[in-house]
């Protein structure tokens, strides 16, 4: 029996199909500290603490839309395929919630308490690669605009290097 608890995370892409387009940490802030010192070697823009900032877009077939999603004062974060996911089978249909209770959780269970806030990390359940990221404050999601879809047709090397079409089909 599983002791993985789920939580709501009402989010504009919270069912449907979604893909993890990308991720960026700390984008344009890093620096070195040295607690033992003291000291605090910047190699660009300083945090203001030792926790960062973890940015990630993603795709929403149903709406065509991109949405930038913004963690904050992030302690730790994966990026694990769905199969590595699967005690979330009992989210249902969501693409978007809250999770306790799970392997991670189990491992690590001091970050989550540190990092957390709650012990709830937030997840990114998309159609191949998740993202579950450990953070005190609620995320900011961003609609960054929508996208059009073209007729495969126009697009045949993209199709030749994708020899596992999404969906299941043609595998």
């Amino acid at each position: 029996m599983s002791d993985v608890k789920i939580q709501d995370w009402k989010t504009p892409f919270e069912t449907g199909t979604i893909t993890l387009i990308d991720t960026h940490y700390n984008e344009g802030v890093c620096c070195e500290i040295d607690h033992q010192s003291g000291l605090v070697y910047p190699y660009d823009d300083t945090p203001d603490d030792d926790l960062g900032v973890l940015k990630a877009r993603i795709f929403h077939l149903e709406t065509e839309s991109i949405y930038e999603i913004i963690f904050t004062r992030v302690g730790a974060y994966r990026i694990v395929p769905e199969q590595g996911l699967l005690e979330f089978n009992g989210s249902g249909e969501r693409q978007t919630f809250r999770a306790n209770g799970h392997m991670w959780n189990r491992e690590s269970a001091l970050c989550f308490e540190w990092f957390t806030g709650d012990g709830f990390s937030y997840v990114i359940f998309s159609d191949w690669n998740c993202l579950e990221v450990l953070c005190e404050e609620t995320p900011e999601v961003r609609f960054e605009r929508k996208v059009q879809g073209e007729p495969i047709e126009k697009f045949p090397d993209l199709v030749k290097a994708n020899k596992t079409p999404k969906g299941g089909e043609g595998a």
